[in-house]
């Protein structure tokens, strides 16, 4: 007698089509889930970023006396036009390298760079070739986890420097200068806060931020509360789709808040302050602690919009609530 063999069972197509659509299903699930949890990380991170450097200005207080200048441009009462004299153009975030664990980048930098707020010149940060390897260096704490700042193409202008100027004639003006094909640049998503238009001899530099051209502020004199006064901030400095066609060095000077914190493509320029999370751009205050403000608005005006502009300046004395951004 032989013994009745079982014959093997094996999935039809329809049964693996199905498998296959149930498994899809449950990856289309997860996979939201999971880039929500990814950008609640970057986030996280990127409010410490923007905490490390506010302590670091206070550290550079309470070791100076004074908080890093904003940028070394020309003299502090600015002349009615663009510079690009011998002036050192260093900005706020390369002051604070010693404060940042960055003291050996920091020692880098040539020794004849002047780095006095009241002496002009000698020469440029980027006319020294130690100065512009020192630049190279990319500090993970100038970076936000969210934008994608080292994936620049070698066509990318990198801006060095910025000059904050005024015609006389009622046209307020900012001209950037930079390196092209340098994607090596060291890059930076953080920013000094300007206020308005920095200080350039306007009747808007009542709105003037804490970091502006050869500024010395101290934190018992910003008048607004430092509670109140944004301290430093987030940006692209590009456009927030497509290719960058910009990016801005750590070596830069701060940013202003003249045209609001746009978050649509087509607004969002290398002169505004803007984020890769989404609706919000994070700020550091006076105080060292940080916020999100709700993105969306720009100069066409309305409460957000002013209220913002109030609390770019640290000492106008307008009367806000904090909470309306």
């Amino acid at each position: 007698m032989t013994c009745p063999r079982l014959a093997k069972r094996a999935f039809t197509l329809i049964e693996l089509l199905v498998v296959i659509a149930i498994i899809a299903i449950l990856i289309g699930l997860l996979l939201p889930a999971v880039q929500k949890v990814r950008e609640a990380a970057a986030r996280s991170t990127c409010t410490n970023n923007l905490k490390q450097i506010a302590l670091a200005a206070h550290n550079y207080e309470s070791a100076n006396g004074v908080l890093p200048p904003g940028y070394l441009g020309p003299a502090r009462q600015h002349p009615y036009n663009s510079q690009t004299g011998n002036y050192q153009w260093q900005g706020t975030l390369a002051f604070l390298l010693p404060y940042m664990e960055q003291t050996a980048i920091y020692n880098r930098f040539d020794p004849s760079l002047n780095w006095s707020v009241q002496s002009i010149g000698p020469s440029n940060w980027y006319g020294n070739g130690n100065n512009v390897a020192a630049s190279f260096n990319q500090v993970k704490t100038f970076q936000c986890p969210s934008d994608n700042l080292l994936n620049a193409g070698s066509s990318t202008f990198d801006i060095a420097f910025v000059d904050m100027w005024y015609n006389g004639s009622g046209t307020l003006d900012a001209t950037p200068y930079g390196f092209g094909n340098i994607p090596q640049l060291g890059k930076t998503n953080y920013l000094g806060v300007a206020g308005y238009w920095g200080l350039t001899g306007a009747s808007t530099d009542l709105y003037e931020g804490i970091f502006s051209n050869r500024s010395a502020a101290k934190l018992a004199t910003i008048s607004d509360g430092t509670s109140n006064t944004l301290m430093f901030g987030e940006t692209l400095g590009r456009e927030l789709t497509g290719t960058p066609s910009t990016t801005i060095s750590w070596m830069s000077g701060p940013m202003l808040t003249r045209y609001g914190l746009p978050n649509t493509p087509g607004a969002v320029f290398w002169y505004t302050f803007s984020s890769k999370h989404t609706g919000v751009v994070n700020f550091a205050l006076g105080d060292a602690s940080v916020r999100g403000i709700r993105s969306g608005f720009d100069s066409s005006g309305g409460g957000q919009y002013s209220t913002f502009i109030f609390m770019s300046g640290m000492r106008e004395g307008a009367v806000i609530d904090p909470n309306s951004l």
